[in-house]
């Protein structure tokens, strides 16, 4: 039912309505990584970082084989929230399981890093 709403808000572009009812729908499905890890993405999308950190590390406790995408995400947050070099070891542990986008994120980070 949560997921049906969470849904319905989607199509509103509501992501912070979209995150608070994908939290509801962890209250009944804990171990659900595309909730958790959609949760995160609405939360950071609207500016609730803290919050966004919390689901990423979920995903990633729930399901760390294929969490490339969630170990990205947390390095950006991190980033976002000023924990740069917090976000490299995120970024690397991403790039281990095969993300190109974090391997991006990586070299800019450290190419950034070198120009200042």
């Amino acid at each position: 039912m949560y997921k049906f709403i969470s849904d319905f808000y989607e199509k509103s572009n509501e992501k912070l309505h979209m995150a608070l009812a994908l939290e509801k729908a962890i209250e009944y499905q804990p171990n659900n990584g595309d909730y958790l890890f959609s949760a995160a993405y609405n939360y950071s999308e609207s500016e609730l970082e803290q919050m966004s950190l919390v689901h990423y590390s979920k995903k990633i406790q729930f399901e760390p084989d294929g969490s490339d995408s969630a170990l990205n995400n947390l390095g950006v947050t991190l980033k976002s929230l000023d924990l740069k070099y917090k976000s490299v070891e995120y970024y690397r542990q991403a790039e281990q399981q095969g993300s190109t986008l974090s391997a991006s994120n990586l070299f800019q980070r450290v190419h950034y890093t070198q120009l200042n």
